[in-house]
């Protein structure tokens, strides 16, 4: 769970599109049980929107929540960012 940011989402923010906290937590903890200990800590950072609360775009793995519609269905969805750092060599991320 080191490495793990996530802003509070739905459950307490009226700008948040998606809830956060619990989808990181399954995530990391689904992530650990598939690599285990023996690998280099990654950074994984969770926003609910655009704001940018959970500072999505300076972590290894940046998900920034929106909502997009699938088979005419309004659902939750992620947007992938990358690479990003801060620090003395901050560097901004590659979206996917």
């Amino acid at each position: 769970m080191r490495g793990l940011v996530a802003c509070v989402g739905t459950d307490c923010c009226n700008l948040a599109l998606i809830e956060t906290k619990s989808r990181a937590i399954e995530l990391s903890q689904s992530l650990h049980n598939k690599i285990g200990n023996g690998v280099n800590p990654l950074s994984i950072h969770w926003s609910g929107c655009p704001a940018g609360c959970g500072n999505h775009q300076a972590a290894d793995i940046g998900l920034r929540g929106f909502k997009t519609r699938i088979d005419g269905k309004i659902v939750d969805a992620v947007a992938i960012y990358t690479g990003g750092r801060t620090g003395p060599y901050a560097t901004v991320d590659g979206k996917f």
